[in-house]
């Protein structure tokens, strides 16, 4: 029982940092620019299509984690659950046949999984077990995703339609970044059936309270009976999406989804409508039944960009039976308030319905936006229900937001959309649909900068090393030129540019603020002074743009001279932003750092820039500022969302490498060399990718308060009320101190990587070389972090460690981890403990005046598979 209840309030109160870059900016509107994605694994054919017959029965219980293989061919029967944090792994090309007389369904319940990765070569394919030529709409239940994402309910929670058991058919809860797997290159045939008396239905995918950290792409639904893509509730992201004649809705959205859409299809048959109406897009919040009773907090706010929505041919005869019951191409209704860009409309009788006072209110206050749509076809643009204070087809065409409405078909759009055997939605050339996409009020949900790449190495280096040319290991001894000084204090206001042909003296504390930009030339050197402990504060709202290059970076460095320069000269850079963390009320301060605590980080806007950091190193920085008692980190990021972060390294800080408050900013090419304390600290539900790190200690120094190369927690009071902190490591190498057992070193260095207080961060692909302690792991919620799967250790390599993993600070209220090793060593994970360090066969890794860090032949970080999240 304390496992189940333990289960239960955590799982209740967990919330992970979020991933909010979606959108990708291209320069056309609809699905499909110059290359096609819908070619090679999709099929428009798939009544005629021959499968293979099953051979292998699907289990209605799956509890713990299955693999399903492409040489097997599956039966599903009746309902089928993926429970109990169980993840269902699904192989490239594999089939799963759907059995018609139980009405199979596949569902993915409440912190269970799926991975179903398919390739464009080899999709996985969810289809009926009927005959060729005998397959028709509603042969089987499709397929549900349950999630612990927000939901409008008055509860927070409710139970799916169609299952009658309310532990496995419950969803929604409060973790927006919520994961349930991944679903890419997988097509579902057949699905969708009626249920409850006929008035509730089952749909093609239907994602309940589904999180943002789920990866929907490249899904292809087929003759779903009723939509077929339907989302209650839910922050999921996806994209590249086909609704392929569908009788309902293609994409029906309720009950709060707040998810973003982009590149979607959706082609309608004239001969498959639903008798209430069918829509190529439908939203609202609540239902009929649910009218008085629901969360106004939380409505249906999605953002949806580049769909193409195609109904029947107009030249066809066919064309006039569905046209009176495929309406509206978009349905917006019972206070949804969704916004459609760069979409393209083509053969509905009207464009865009909204339903009801609510929506119609938020026409009217901008909080509907429909912009730079062409619309082709249609009687009318937009039609409403309730009479409204404008006229909504004048509003439709207002010159600023960029809409294209034509009452009758231009054939030049599009090559052949209303073929339905062998489509083909790619824009004619000179079509109205390229180059004429806008971004401009979408820049804020645009993909990040920086994310994770996959190469085919573990550790920080292949064959090729990032940090010749502008990285240094030998500071303390580097002669910079003598420069005109130009000294730098209080407060910076206005757009500032610093030049190479000055060096640069921060007295007492720098603050850029009042939205202003500092730009730094490459080959500039700012120095901190160490009389007053320099600092560099960006302000919220103000940006740094410091962007050196290989031959020329920038560097901030001690203002002592070369023979007098030590770790703690100066304080080091503080960056701030308004992203989230672990502050209740989402508004905190760097506490116990004397005048820093004057200024307030967090917050929700997740789409702030902070700036750029590119080619450059920090240097004898993490001094002790006046009236503080805690030392700095060479750099501090406080609720950082958005910074471009690349090639940066930090020497000989007296405290904090990189420290990482809050906010999910991401990093690449990060060098951590000879610092006192903790390499890399991420806190207060930091949530940011860092891929190819590496570290290399100085086996003399460590902090008395015990160093480790990586710490991580969510807060410094136990409590799972708050955000853990997850964020995602990859690429990394670590290098300890022990280039052997033997080798001497500073007690005071405790490990590699220790994880305490609710930290549920990845590493993966990466090498941990030389230390005294590997990895610990620290209390009970760490133990639960890691059997609930939100904690992953993937494809590492542990070796020359005394203890390579340990286990602390736990009560023993997980029996099913009592020894982590078997879980770090399992298949699941592909990691290695090695004896010594020099198995790992790294070049001169140890080398603190003049390491490498290649892997030499025959190492065994060389040639493996990336693993992500």
């Amino acid at each position: 029982m304390k496992w189940t209840a333990q289960i239960f309030i955590a799982s209740a109160l967990l919330i992970c940092m979020p991933v909010f870059s979606q959108l990708i900016q291209v320069e056309y509107s609809g699905a499909i620019g110059p290359t096609d994605w819908t070619r090679g694994w999709t099929n428009y054919k798939p009544v005629e299509t021959d499968y293979p017959p099953a051979n292998t029965l699907i289990p209605n219980m799956i509890s713990t984690n299955t693999y399903l293989s492409k040489r097997n061919v599956y039966l599903l029967k009746g309902f089928v659950y993926v429970a109990n944090n169980a993840t269902l792994y699904i192989e490239a090309g594999a089939i799963i046949r759907a059995d018609r007389d139980s009405k199979a369904v596949l569902v993915i319940t409440k912190g269970a999984k799926i991975r179903a990765i398919g390739t464009e070569t080899e999709p996985i394919i969810f289809t009926s077990n009927q005959n060729k030529g005998e397959r028709s709409p509603g042969d089987w239940g499709g397929i549900m995703i349950l999630g612990n994402s927000g939901i409008n309910n008055p509860k927070g929670s409710a139970v799916a339609e169609g299952i009658q058991n309310p532990d496995l058919g419950a969803y929604g809860g409060s973790d927006p970044e919520d994961n349930s797997g991944i679903m890419r290159y997988v097509r579902i045939e057949f699905p969708g059936y009626k249920i409850i008396n006929n008035e509730k239905e089952l749909n093609g995918l239907t994602m309940f309270g589904v999180g943002r950290r789920t990866k929907i792409e490249y899904v292809q639904v087929s003759f779903s009976k009723d939509d077929s893509y339907e989302w209650f509730g839910g922050t999921v992201n996806c994209n590249n999406l086909i609704s392929y004649k569908c009788t309902d809705d293609d994409f029906d959205m309720t009950a709060g989804f707040s998810g973003i859409l982009q590149f979607g299809v959706a082609l309608r048959n004239p001969g498959l409508k639903d008798i209430s109406g069918s829509s190529g897009i439908e939203a609202d919040t609540y239902g009929k039944e649910t009218e008085f009773d629901y969360n106004d907090k939380v409505l249906t706010r999605s953002v949806i960009s580049n769909f193409t929505i195609i109904s029947p041919d107009p030249g066809k005869d066919a064309f006039a039976q569905g046209f009176t019951q495929n309406k509206y191409a978009v349905s917006i209704k019972n206070n949804g308030q969704i916004s459609v860009y760069n979409t393209l409309i083509m053969g509905f009788q009207n464009g865009f319905y909204i339903g009801g006072a609510q929506s119609e209110g938020y026409i009217e206050t901008n909080q509907i936006k429909l912009k730079n749509n062409l619309l082709y076809g249609a009687v009318s643009p937009m039609i409403a229900d309730v009479k409204s204070n404008i006229d909504l087809n004048t509003w439709y065409v207002t010159p600023e937001y960029k809409n294209t409405y034509i009452r009758n078909y231009d054939n030049s759009i599009l090559t052949d959309p209303f073929n339905h055997i062998y489509p083909n939605f790619s824009p004619i050339a000179g079509s109205a649909v390229l180059k004429s996409s806008s971004f401009d009020e979408l820049k804020k949900y645009l993909e990040g900068i920086l994310f994770y790449d996959k190469p085919d190495y573990i550790g920080a280096f292949g064959n090729v090393d990032w940090t010749a040319k502008w990285s240094n290991f030998d500071p303390a001894k580097t002669q910079y030129p003598d420069k005109t000084v130009v000294t730098v204090q209080g407060k910076i206001t206005a757009d500032t540019k610093w030049t190479a042909s000055n060096t640069y003296l921060l007295k007492g504390i720098v603050v850029v603020e009042n939205n202003a930009i500092l730009t730094i030339e490459p080959g500039t050197v700012v120095k901190g002074d160490a009389a007053t402990k320099g600092v560099l504060l960006i302000n919220n709202k103000s940006k740094i743009i410091a962007e050196g290059t290989e031959t020329s970076p920038i560097i901030f460095t001690s203002s002592k001279s070369t023979a007098d320069r030590k770790p703690g000269d100066w304080g080091g850079i503080v960056i701030l932003g308004a992203g989230r963390t672990n502050n209740r009320d989402n508004m905190t301060s760097f506490k116990n750092y004397g005048p820093l605590s004057n200024y307030t980080f967090g917050g929700s806007r997740f789409w702030e820039e902070s700036g750029s950091l590119k080619y450059v190193r920090v240097e004898h920085a993490g001094g002790l500022i006046q009236g503080s008692p805690q030392k700095m980190a060479a750099i501090m990021f406080g609720g950082v969302n958005k910074i471009n972060m690349d090639y940066v390294q930090v020497s000989c800080s007296e405290a904090n490498g990189f420290g990482f408050v809050g906010g999910s900013a991401n990093g690449k090419h990060l060098i951590a060399f000879s610092n006192t304390d903790d390499d890399f600290d991420v806190e207060e539900g930091y949530g940011g990718i860092l891929q190819y790190g590496v570290v290399l200690r100085n086996p003399i120094t460590a902090d008395i308060k015990k160093s480790n190369s990586l710490e991580s927690f969510a807060t410094e009071v136990e409590n799972a009320q708050f955000l853990p902190t997850n964020a995602f490591f990859t690429n990394f190498s670590f290098i300890g101190p022990l280039k052997t057992r033997a080798a001497q070193y500073n007690l005071n260095l405790n490990s590699c990587i220790h994880l305490n207080k609710n930290s549920s961060i990845s590493v993966s692909n990466s090498i941990i070389l030389g230390y005294p302690k590997g990895v610990i792991f620290e209390g009970d919620k760490v133990d639960f972090n890691i059997l609930s799967q939100q904690l992953s250790f993937k494809n590492n390599i542990v070796a020359g460690c005394f203890s390579p993993i340990l286990k602390v600070g736990t009560t023993g209220m997980f029996d099913g981890l009592k020894d982590p090793k078997p879980w770090f060593t399992g298949p699941a994970g592909k990691n290695k403990i090695l004896l010594e360090a020099a198995e790992v066969k790294l070049t001169d890794p140890f080398n603190i005046a003049s390491p490498n860090f290649l892997p030499a032949p025959g190492s065994p970080c060389l040639n493996t598979v990336f693993m992500g999240y």
